[in-house]
């Protein structure tokens, strides 16, 4: 295998459970733009798997990239398309985690009820996610919905728990 240069870009495509092709991007650092895609992409939770190719420069990586997403149409692609010259007439899918936002709030709350955190503790997105096994998107949007009930009160980008909800 060569040694990776510096200017080694990876393309990626991410597929759902079913292989369906959700995302293409382009990353020196994949790992790190995974963890960007989890906290504020409302679809991360449903790629399943992640296809790496690794093209020795960021140049030729952007031009891959131009020339997959115009053939293979990610549907969660959001950039406007007609100012990149993509040239589909496919709108990018817009996910509506309400639903999920609303079990993943559930779920946390029913947490509360049974004091795994206690009034005044700090609770961020990435513990609630972390200990609860959830999508951090989901958490932080589930977050800001329980801060809205009372139950959380926002203190600079994390919260504190204002009292156990009764069950």
């Amino acid at each position: 295998m060569p040694e990776p240069t510096p200017d080694r870009t990876a393309l990626y495509r991410l597929y759902d459970i079913e292989s369906d092709l959700l995302y293409i991007g382009i990353s020196r650092t994949p790992e790190d733009r995974f963890k960007v895609h989890a906290r504020y992409q409302s679809w991360w939770h449903l790629v399943e798997y992640i296809d790496l190719t690794w093209l020795p420069s960021y140049a030729l990586a952007r031009i891959e990239e131009l020339a997959r997403q115009r053939a293979e149409r990610p549907p969660f692609n959001s950039m406007d398309h007609s100012q990149c010259r993509l040239s589909w007439d496919m709108p990018a899918l817009k996910y509506d985690a309400g639903p999920e936002t609303a079990l993943t709030a559930k779920r946390i709350r029913e947490a509360l009820t049974e004091g795994r955190w206690q009034a005044g503790e700090r609770l961020a997105a990435h513990v609630a996610s972390r200990t609860l096994d959830l999508s951090p998107y989901l958490a932080a949007q589930a977050l800001e919905q329980l801060h809205a009930e009372g139950l959380l009160r926002s203190l600079c980008k994390t919260f504190v728990v204002t009292e156990r909800p009764v069950a």
